[in-house]
C-alpha cells in the first residue's frame, strides 16, 4: 500500500496556530484526515473528533463521504457545546467567562445543518480503504487517532508547539498516548504544528505529562486546605485573563475529576463554584 500525505494548513483569527488537514493518496484513493476550515475536494473525509476547527470545512461542501464516530456526530451540536461550556464555568462560579467561548460554540450550529448534505459513515463502516481509526480519548471524549501505512495522525493529542493542550481527561489521554507509542508507525501528524518521529512525539508527552502532574499534584495540595475551584483557579493560574482563563478553567475540571476518580479528593458540585477537599 502506497501512501503520500499533503499537508493543508488553515488560519483563524481564533486560533493561536494554524489547523492541518491531512490529504492523503493511498493507492490513487484520496482520503483527508479532518475537513479543516474550507471545502476537501472529492475523496473521503475522516473526521479525529468533533472541535469545529477540524470540521467547518464540512459546512463548505456538498456531497462528501464522512467518516465519524457516533459520539463525534452526537457532539456536533450547538447545544450540547454549550452544555459543556456551562459545566466549566458552573464549576469556577465564572458565569462572565461565557463571552470568551461563546466564539468557539457558535460554529456547531452552521456544521451540524451541513451534515444533512453529505453521506455519513461510522469509523466502522469507512469506505477509505487503508485506514484504520483507533480510540484515543483525552483531548476530548470522542477523539480517535488515524493509522494509514506508516503514518498515524493523532488529531489534538499532540500539538507540538504548545505544552499546554488542553484535556477533558488526563487519565484517559495516558492510556491513549500508551497505546499510540506501542503501535507500528514511523511519522506522527499533529492538529497544529509539524510532524514528528516516534521519539518526537515520546520527547513531548514526557513534557506535557511532566507539566500536567505538576498541574494536578498542586490542585490535590489545595484541595488537602478545602477550597471552591474559583479560588484553584488564580491560585493556580495567577494573572492569567479571558479566554486563556476559560481554557485554563477546562483544564482545572479535566484536574479535578481525575483526583476524584483516583479517589484522592471529594468534588461538592451542589453549588457554584464546586468545591474539591479531602475524600
Amino acid at each position: 500500500m502506497t501512501v503520500e500525505v499533503l499537508v493543508e494548513k488553515f488560519t483563524h483569527p481564533l486560533l493561536p496556530e494554524a489547523v492541518n488537514r491531512y490529504r492523503l493518496n493511498i493507492n490513487g484513493a484520496t482520503v483527508f484526515i479532518d475537513a479543516g476550515l474550507e471545502a476537501p475536494q472529492g475523496g473521503v473525509v475522516v473526521v479525529t473528533h468533533y472541535h469545529w476547527d477540524h470540521t467547518l470545512g464540512l459546512a463548505r461542501a456538498r456531497g462528501l463521504r464522512v467518516c465519524m464516530s457516533p459520539e463525534t456526530l452526537k457532539s456536533i451540536d450547538p447545544g450540547r457545546a454549550m452544555d459543556s461550556v456551562k459545566t466549566v464555568l458552573e464549576a469556577v462560579g465564572y458565569g462572565d467567562l461565557a463571552e470568551h467561548a461563546r466564539p468557539y460554540t457558535s460554529q456547531y450550529g452552521e456544521i451540524k445543518e451541513a451534515l444533512a448534505w453529505h453521506d455519513i459513515y461510522t469509523l466502522d463502516e469507512c469506505p477509505a480503504l487503508g485506514v484504520e481509526a483507533i480510540p484515543c480519548p483525552g483531548h476530548s471524549g470522542d477523539h480517535h487517532c488515524i493509522l494509514a501505512g506508516g503514518h498515524v495522525f493523532l488529531g489534538d493529542n499532540y500539538v507540538p508547539y504548545t505544552l499546554s493542550t488542553t484535556l477533558t481527561s488526563p487519565m484517559d489521554y495516558m492510556g491513549s498516548m500508551h497505546r499510540v507509542l506501542s503501535l507500528d508507525w514511523d511519522k506522527a501528524y499533529p492538529g497544529h504544528g509539524d510532524p514528528g518521529g516516534k521519539a518526537d512525539l515520546a520527547g513531548w508527552l514526557t513534557k506535557v505529562l511532566e507539566r500536567k502532574m505538576a498541574r494536578i499534584a498542586a490542585l490535590a495540595r489545595l484541595a488537602g486546605e478545602g477550597v471552591d475551584m474559583r479560588t484553584a483557579l488564580h491560585r493556580m493560574y495567577p494573572g492569567v485573563e479571558g479566554a486563556t482563563l476559560f481554557l485554563a478553567a477546562r483544564n482545572l475540571v479535566g484536574y479535578a475529576r481525575a483526583l476524584e476518580e483516583l479517589g484522592v479528593v471529594r468534588v461538592d458540585r451542589g453549588r457554584s463554584p464546586w468545591v474539591i477537599g479531602p475524600p
